[in-house]
């Protein structure tokens, strides 16, 4: 093994408060929402003027940490956006969504009461970013309460990405908010705990109505989905 010097002699140091070292970093399993954590804390740093923060983007910008983070770029990419929700959901960081037109922006504060009252300023309209003066704002998931579908997901499916996310948001706007519990509910009732079956629900309940009996459910014997709206998605 190599004695030779690993940090160059020249270097800049990132500040890390001794309340993230030794009361937040112990108590974090996942090594993903650490090297994410300590990553946004280093772009943070790097920032001047008021107010710091990261992005999403910048994140996804670092080469090093996305290819430490999955064997492929959209598997990095997913197990980034799982870290930040992490990372924010135990209070380290505070996620801001800005739209601004047609974009989207996911921004990243340190969470201190300093930064909670940046974004809030933010939220209410008494600060305006520069670039974003149009812009509107949304907590991102893990910072306020979520609507009762998002938590029916999480508890039954499982961990919502900014995708799925995303993709329940769409959903809103196309079905009543009980359909999609519903379909939820189906989902588990056959074990198929994904979206893309939860999707398919939907699909066939707004194309041949909800409540035709075309389908169901489960009964345990797999040839009684022949010739039902669901049997293309009944493994045999």
């Amino acid at each position: 093994m190599s004695n030779a010097p690993l940090f160059p002699a020249r270097q800049e140091f990132t500040p890390v408060s001794r309340f993230f070292i030794h009361r937040v970093a112990p108590l974090i399993e996942d090594m993903t929402e650490l090297k994410v954590s300590l990553a946004v804390f280093s772009l943070i740093q790097a920032k001047k003027g008021y107010p710091r923060y990261t992005t999403l983007a910048e994140l996804a910008a670092e080469e090093t940490l996305v290819k430490a983070l999955g064997k492929t770029r959209d598997e990095s990419l997913q197990s980034l956006d799982k870290a930040l929700q992490m990372a924010v959901k135990r209070g380290t960081l505070l996620g801001l969504e800005i739209k601004s037109g047609k974009h989207t922006h996911q921004l990243y504060f340190v969470n201190t009461e300093s930064e909670a009252a940046v974004v809030e300023k933010i939220k209410t309209g008494n600060l305006v970013l520069p670039g974003l003066k149009e812009a509107s704002t949304e907590v991102i998931s893990g910072q306020a309460e979520q609507p009762n579908i998002f938590k029916l997901y999480e508890q039954n499916i499982g961990m919502l990405t900014p995708m799925l996310a995303d993709n329940l948001k769409e959903a809103e706007k196309l079905y009543p908010e009980e359909w999609i519990a519903e379909a939820i509910k189906e989902a588990v009732n056959l074990n198929k705990r994904n979206w893309r079956y939860i999707e398919r629900i939907l699909e066939n309940w707004s194309s041949q109505g909800k409540n035709s009996g075309t389908h169901k459910g489960h009964t345990g014997e797999t040839d009684k989905y022949k010739g039902q709206l669901f049997d293309h998605l009944v493994q045999r």
